[in-house]
């Protein structure tokens, strides 16, 4: 029979991260108080257990037909998806049970064999039909003490066939709800483990190491893991495959997301991450991910430890930025196409902004030239004079403290540049940047998604100068690789009442690069009306969970308003619900 835990660790350099009264009393005298009973024995470590317990955990299953030979471990079918796992330890026995779907055993020390050869715990369980192989983290050998992994085997054979179900699990001592950390930014260096199987091909084993990034104030996360391959049989190896994840931190500590994994034989696969954080404070964290693709299943598990810190941010260790709103470290942006402008922001409120052409200067903008009287918390506005002209620079700020609309890795800038001479041209610009979601999640995304937003503009050829307000809504089908949208805008001229701009609608493909270009036609345009606008949107976040966009629109002609004909320029930011 083929063991998939026999090559754990091997050539991965991957150190398993689990793996009364008495006599002659008178009747007068009172007796003496009763001694307080013992306080039960529990755990505080994995690494030494003192009492029975149930563990936490997140598991997910791989269940494979192997073509079993001496030479080769080619999987006839293949399939995995997470699964609802029990693992329990108990105290006299110093044994384990493992249960799930239907199938339970208990392995006791009598049970522990030393034929694997890997950095966990093994133990070996069988009868005439099956047998059982469990790995766990081995505490000697490993510098993890709230977290552990376990790869429970079943195997049996038919014919020339080998049945396998592989589970795969992170359990341990989660960390309470009131002790998750609400500030700062953590970075975890990781271990990762998983099992490959496909129709066809030789099965593998994956390992590697990583990191894992944690902003506790928005409460998401991401985690990069660079990667070797084992096949199962042997006979060969390989590198530079990765797996990455992101997505949610719970308040109570609980981790919930998608993962993706790049390799050289089926291209990609995708699924859920669920793990937690483990240890008093989040010191540790453990997760399990089930993906598929082209045929292929992988199921395996993440852990990880929290690194020094070394910079100021609170909760465990240190990491790069993952959001707009809690910015750690200094990074430059630019818009989607990355040619128009380059915001550089800075922890704090200060930033350079680039205008991509010699007659545009670089500025840098601090606390000190924000215009009290411009800014609010939806949108926070600089200005600075130099020479001749003044730059004027806005800002939509993100996070959860903007009541208008809370995105966290979206955002935009309106830059304005005057000029003391009336000859000199006035230049106005808009556009989005942020943390753009990764081509390939936008193209493995399934589904279908709502976004609702908001839009901002101005008016750019009449003499009148109308500030534009409005609202926005997408519906991206990811399956089908299309979106529909709509915007409504309101146009307000200085001193004057607002007007109604118009509702337009629009709909294009989905990109490689985002959504594609939708072309805007006059509101219930029939088949002869020209087109009077244009929007571009991208989409932003680790599983694009906002929209970005620029828009030009000239205003709708059927509209009973003065500023009917309008040009407006502007962006729309939106999130999904």
């Amino acid at each position: 029979m083929q063991d998939f835990t026999r090559v754990i660790g091997i050539g991965l350099l991957l150190p398993l991260a689990a793996c009364g009264s008495g006599s002659g009393v008178s009747s007068t005298t009172a007796p003496p108080a009763a001694a307080a009973p013992a306080a039960a024995p529990s755990n505080s470590t994995l690494t030494s257990l003192v009492a029975s317990q149930s563990f936490a955990n997140d598991a997910g299953t791989s269940n494979v037909v192997l073509n079993n030979s001496a030479t080769s471990s080619t999987a006839a079918s293949a399939s995995g998806g997470k699964s609802t796992l029990t693992i329990s330890y108990d105290a006299p026995s110093k044994s384990y049970t493992v249960s799930v779907a239907g199938r339970s055993q208990t392995f006791a020390p009598a049970n522990i064999i030393t034929s694997i050869e890997n950095d966990g715990i093994n133990y070996r369980k069988s009868d005439a039909a099956t047998r059982d192989t469990l790995t766990l983290d081995d505490a000697v050998k490993t510098t993890y003490k709230y977290v552990g992994r376990g790869y429970w085997q079943r195997d049996t054979l038919g014919g020339s066939a080998q049945n396998s179900s592989f589970d795969a699990f992170t359990y341990g001592l989660p960390t309470a709800a009131s002790a998750v950390p609400k500030t700062g930014l953590g970075s975890f260096s990781t271990d990762l483990f998983g099992f490959y199987a496909a129709p066809g091909q030789e099965s593998k084993v994956i390992g590697g190491t990583g990191t894992m990034q944690i902003d506790f104030v928005n409460a998401v996360f991401s985690s990069s893991t660079t990667l070797s391959t084992v096949n199962l049989a042997g006979n060969g190896s390989g590198s530079g495959n990765y797996v990455t994840a992101s997505g949610k931190l719970t308040s109570d500590g609980l981790l919930s997301g998608t993962a993706s994994y790049n390799n050289f034989y089926t291209d990609f696969q995708t699924g859920d991450l669920n793990g937690r954080l483990y240890g008093p404070a989040g010191e540790e964290v453990g997760a399990t991910f089930n993906l598929s693709g082209g045929g292929a299943t992988v199921v395996g598990t993440l852990v990880g430890k929290a690194t020094t810190a070394t910079a100021a941010p609170s909760g465990p260790g240190q990491t790069a930025n993952l959001t707009l709103s809690n910015l750690v470290n200094e990074q430059r942006f630019t818009d989607p196409s990355g040619s128009a402008i380059a915001v550089t922001l800075k922890p704090g409120e200060d930033f350079v902004f680039e205008g991509f052409s010699p007659r545009y200067p670089m500025a840098t903008f601090t606390a000190a030239d924000k215009v009290a009287s411009a800014s609010d918390a939806t949108i926070r506005t600089y200005q600075k004079a130099s020479g001749s002209q003044t730059s004027r620079v806005s800002l939509f700020v993100p996070g959860p403290a903007n009541t208008a609309l809370a995105l966290t890795y979206t955002s935009f800038a309106r830059w304005e540049l005057t000029d003391t001479d009336p000859s000199a041209s006035r230049t106005l610009r808009y556009a989005t940047f942020g943390f753009k979601s990764d081509e390939r999640t936008i193209t493995t995304q399934t589904g279908t998604a709502h976004y609702q937003g908001l839009a901002f503009g101005q008016s750019t050829t009449s003499p009148i100068k109308y500030v534009v307000t409005g609202t926005s809504s997408f519906d991206a089908d990811f399956g089908a690789g299309k979106y529909s949208g709509s915007l409504k805008l309101t146009g307000t001229p200085a001193g004057g009442a607002a007007l109604d701009f118009g509702t337009y609608s629009f709909k294009s493909t989905i990109s490689i690069a985002g959504a594609g270009n939708a072309q805007i036609f006059e509101p219930n345009a029939g088949p002869l009306d020209q087109q009077i606008g244009s929007v571009s949107p991208t989409f932003y976040g680790p599983n694009a969970e906002e929209i970005g966009a620029d828009f030009l629109v000239s205003v709708s002609k059927t509209l009973a308003a003065p500023a009917a004909g309008v040009a407006v320029q502007g962006v729309i930011v939106a999130r999904k619900d």
